[in-house]
Order: structure tokens, then sequence, then C-alpha cells
């Protein structure tokens, strides 16, 4: 009932209004590539697409678009400073990811670690779109509304992602709400500026 990957609606929809020409975008958790060959064909400078494990449909995609991408796997949050021989970049992508982390606040500062100062993240992942307050749920034990996956670990509420992305370094530009999920365009800050 849901349309195929909808869940990188937001994200693609950022890209729309983002010239990413001459850029060095890294694609982190790309599956079969679509972030990465979208901005290949937007002709980012440089575009690393990572995963924890290869992906044939990517390759694939790769393959019969022709772009150059450097595709690396097995890679997580934690390595890509190492994977990057701490090369900093434009843009990192992260989508689908932070819910599938133990520590999601360690991670979206791992991400800030990758990022110039005033680079820019496009995050998407799962929240907890009707709690007001500051929360996050651990989604194993939320029988109501805790995912059915078993590596799915916690879903933020809206305020609580917000000041998770604002302590990591980020200043929070813009989200999109599609279904669930939320995509945030952040800009990797400095922290008087936050």
């Amino acid at each position: 009932s849901r349309p195929a990957n909808y869940t990188l609606f937001g994200a693609l929809e950022y890209l729309r209004h983002i010239d990413v020409r001459g850029m060095d975008c890294v694609d982190l958790g790309t599956m079969d590539g679509l972030i990465a060959f979208t901005l290949a064909s937007m002709q980012a400078g440089s575009v690393v697409a990572t995963d924890m494990a290869r992906r044939k449909t990517f390759e694939a995609g790769r393959a019969y678009l022709g772009h150059d991408i450097d595709y690396r796997h097995p890679v997580s949050i934690e390595s890509l400073g190492a994977e990057l021989a701490g090369k900093k970049v434009d843009l990192l992508v992260c989508c689908g990811i932070l819910y599938h982390v133990f520590e999601p606040l360690i991670s979206l500062v791992q991400c800030r670690e990758r990022l110039r100062t005033n680079g820019l993240m496009i995050l998407e992942t799962q929240y907890a779109y009707a709690e007001p307050d500051a929360v996050i749920a651990y989604s194993p034990a939320d029988r109501a509304g805790g995912s059915i996956h078993a590596n799915t670990f916690f879903r933020p509420s809206f305020t609580a992602l917000v000041a998770m992305v604002e302590t990591a370094g980020f200043q929070v530009v813009s989200t999109i709400s599609t279904n669930a999920r939320i995509t945030l365009l952040a800009r990797a800050a400095r922290p008087s500026e936050i």
C-alpha cells in the first residue's frame, strides 16, 4: 500500500534544491544506490556510496548508468572516518540508518565529524510523530508503535531528534515528514551558531 522507495522521497526533494556540482558526497547505507545515482547524475564532484554488504543491484545499476561511483562495503557509521582516511565531505546522505544503530547520538556526532563546516547532511529516519515530548522509544519494547524488524532499535520524537541533531553540531534547516518517517536537512555548524 506504500509507493516503492517512499522513504527516499524527502531526500530526493532536498536534492532538487541543492547544487551538488563539484561537491564531495557520501551516500551512507546506499542499498540499491538510488541516492548515489542521483548525486552522480547531478554532476557531484565525487560520490562515495557505502553499505554494510555488497549488493548486486547497486553494481548492476552503476554499470548500466555508467556512473563513476566509489562503492565501498562493508562500511558502518563507526568505520566511515577510517574508510575516508579522515577526509571531510560537503554532503552526507544518511537514509534509513539511525534506527539501526545502538548509539544514535554518537552516530550523529560521527556524521558531523565527516562534514566540512557548512556542509550538509540529509538524514531520514523513523520517528514518533505523535509524541510531543522529547523522548526516544525503544522499539523492541514498544508493542504498540515499535517496528517488527529485529534490527530496529530507537524511534525518537521530533523534539528529541532535533535536539540530538543540534547536540551533534548541526543546525536544522528544514524537515519533511512522510508516513511516520522524517527527513531533515541540516547544516554542519559551529556550536555558537546553534
